[in-house]
């Protein structure tokens, strides 16, 4: 319902597949169907999330586009090789973005990176995913295709060698050096 609401109220944006993890999670964190509404507006309207979703996606155009020219300087090798395995980058940003990195990355961890976005700015989003490839850029050079694949797609599942995220130190560490 509050998805529905606010598809409704700004019809030029309407729906976009991702909405329903920002507003999942939304709902995850109140009980009140209101509080979200008003938090998902805020996201969308003023922090500019919304840019995302409009027709023709083209924020996150531009922050695939932003990633790709920062990484070709700080990574241009992490990149060479990523094109040399078939690994399509945006495929994967273009999740991390839409979904606020709600689908890549431990719940925990999230929270900080949207704490980040709410009190920076969403370029803060942009700042993160450099960060999270920049920060692995020594063991994705040495995967293959599947294992980059599967890498991206578990991220959220990492765990250290006792089996627990430091995810708090994690969110941390990721903010500052974004």
């Amino acid at each position: 319902r509050v998805l529905n609401a606010y598809a409704v109220m700004n019809m030029e944006v309407g729906y976009c597949q991702g909405m329903n993890m920002i507003g999942g999670l939304l709902l995850l964190l109140s009980d009140s169907e209101e509080e979200c509404f008003g938090v998902l507006s805020c996201l969308m309207d003023r922090i500019g999330l919304a840019d995302f979703y409009r027709d023709g996606f083209p924020l996150l155009r531009e922050y695939l586009s932003a990633c790709d020219e920062i990484m070709a300087d700080l990574a241009p090798e992490l990149l060479e090789h990523f094109r040399a395995e078939g690994v399509e980058l945006n495929m994967y940003l273009q999740q991390w973005f839409l979904t606020l990195f709600i689908d890549c990355l431990p719940l925990e961890l999230v929270l900080c990176i949207w704490d980040a976005i709410i009190c920076d700015g969403l370029p803060m989003a942009l700042q993160v995913a450099v960060t999270i490839l920049t920060s692995l850029r020594e063991p994705l050079s040495k995967m293959r295709f599947q294992e980059i694949a599967t890498s991206f797609k578990t991220m959220r599942r990492h765990a250290d060698k006792k089996g627990e995220w430091k995810v708090f130190e994690a969110g941390h560490l990721l903010v500052r050096a974004a």
